[in-house]
């Protein structure tokens, strides 16, 4: 049966709102992932690759572990965390859930589906990470991971020759 599944979209909740990100999960590198996630155009694509970072190293799992670990399968998480306080009380219901976030989910959904039913799942594996975030007037914006230090570096330099030249700008 394993064979016959070439991508996992999983739906996750741990409250009643936000907007919902999106996290890949992969055994390899992520960047053919991300740019079919990306392909598939969601209007509100809400992701970066620290939340990742910060999920892989928490003591929980979702449903598409079993997935990624037993069959080498791919997925995508897509969740929402706001109002935990909710999570499995009885105050998490349905009247609860903001519908916002709901259409969030859906859209997520129905771009996903559209887009992967009619693409080749054969092979999402990768040998090169992004690192992506959203950004303003952008979407989001992706990078490969080897451009990390690069960008460090020059946003560091940056910052350095506009504090030393703050007084000029400032016109002090």
């Amino acid at each position: 049966m394993e064979k016959d599944i070439g991508l996992v979209l999983n739906f996750e909740e741990r409250g009643s709102g936000a907007p919902s990100y999106m996290l890949m999960e992969t055994n390899g590198k992520n960047s053919k992932l991300l740019s079919e996630f990306l392909a598939a155009k969601p209007d509100f694509p809400a992701a970066n690759s620290l939340i990742y970072s910060i999920y892989k190293t928490l003591p929980h799992d979702t449903d598409l572990k079993v997935f990624r670990q037993n069959a080498n399968i791919n997925g995508f998480n897509f969740a929402f965390m706001a109002d935990h306080f909710d999570y499995h009380t009885a105050q998490d219901s349905y009247e609860r859930l903001d519908i916002e976030t709901l259409l969030h989910q859906a859209d997520y959904l129905m771009s996903a589906l559209n887009y992967f039913a009619y693409s080749d799942l054969d092979n999402l594996n990768s040998d090169t990470d992004f690192v992506y975030l959203n950004f303003p007037f952008s979407k989001l914006l992706t990078d490969p991971f080897s451009w990390v230090t690069p960008l460090l570096i020059i946003a560091l330099v940056s910052f350095l020759i506009l504090l030393f030249t703050r007084k000029k700008l400032l016109g002090c």
